[in-house]
């Protein structure tokens, strides 16, 4: 055999197969299977059955769902107001996603941590309200016909009273702080349209163009009906809907599966080298001298 040739087998001999590695596994497929389906079935009674048993032996989040009811601003009204206030629903999901607003708001009523969570520095409490919008925990839209915005938190269970305290402050704040300006806004524009109506009037004849008076007497009716029936900015307007569930259940299901599948894979492989070593006493020779030299006070 030439020397290329000698080198190529020896080459060929040192490469790890595909088929070899795949073989330990089809070797220790039931420990693999049965192993994970263990880990799996453990795994379900424990987060799905056991809390069924027993329903304060696990900590469970609860969805909550609260419906807020905006004034509707007629569309002649709208069209004539700045457009921050021409649609009050509007307005309410811009301050309730506004960051800044949330720090402030769960600073008072923070119903995302238990009793004893711990105390957060400020840069910590601004990334914890980042993270709520991001992971999903709070989240705001905007009904798409009804005059409404709908607040969605998954929350301790026991936080309920927290979570309906802190809506009904956010709520009571905006209300606060856009009541003034957008009733000055309407004001303002039904003067102004009443003042150019009262000059038109003054100044009619058979020839003035009605149309005009007519458009601006309408919008002060509707301005006149609007305010006979405005009550507040908004308001909410049913008792929140509540889904109970154990936190996470499902993640951690797929995580201890996973986890436990890998783990036997590995060992699966680390059996398999053990054999192999045992069964090749040069190689034993080599485990027990490099053991022997990593000793401590060895040199």
């Amino acid at each position: 055999m030439s020397e290329l040739e000698n080198n190529t087998s020896l080459a060929e001999d040192d490469e790890i197969s595909l088929i070899d590695l795949f073989s330990v596994l089809i070797r220790h497929r039931m420990m693999i299977i049965l192993g994970s389906a263990a880990v799996f079935v453990l795994t379900v009674l424990y987060l799905f059955v056991y809390p069924m048993l027993s329903p304060k032996a696990m900590p469970r989040e609860s969805t909550v769902e609260y419906s807020i009811s905006v004034t509707p601003v007629p569309s002649i009204i709208a069209s004539e107001l700045p457009p921050k206030y021409s649609s009050l629903k509007t307005v309410l999901n811009a301050e309730f996603t506004d960051n800044v607003f949330l720090v402030k708001e769960l600073s008072k009523n923070n119903p995302f941590v238990s009793g004893d969570g711990k105390k957060l520095t400020d840069f910590e409490f601004n990334q914890f309200v980042q993270n709520l919008q991001k992971d999903k925990k709070f989240s705001v839209s905007q009904a798409p016909v009804r005059d409404e915005i709908i607040v969605k938190m998954k929350i301790p269970e026991d936080n309920l009273d927290v979570a309906t305290r802190l809506i009904d402050s956010m709520i009571a704040s905006v209300n606060e702080a856009v009541e003034t300006p957008f009733l000055t806004e309407v004001s303002k524009m039904k003067k102004s349209k009443q003042e150019t109506y009262d000059e038109i009037k003054a100044t009619f004849s058979e020839n003035s163009n009605i149309t005009d008076a007519q458009i601006l007497m309408l919008t002060v009716r509707q301005v006149n009906e609007f305010m006979d029936t405005y009550k507040c900015i908004s308001e909410r307007t049913l008792e929140p809907f509540v889904i109970l569930e154990p936190m996470g259940r499902v993640k951690k299901t797929i995580i201890a599966t996973f986890a436990a599948f890998f783990i036997l894979v590995f060992i699966a492989f680390l059996k398999n080298a053990v054999e192999n070593i045992k069964n090749d006493p040069e190689a034993s020779g080599k485990i027990k001298t490099a053991w022997d030299k990593g000793k401590f006070g060895r040199k």
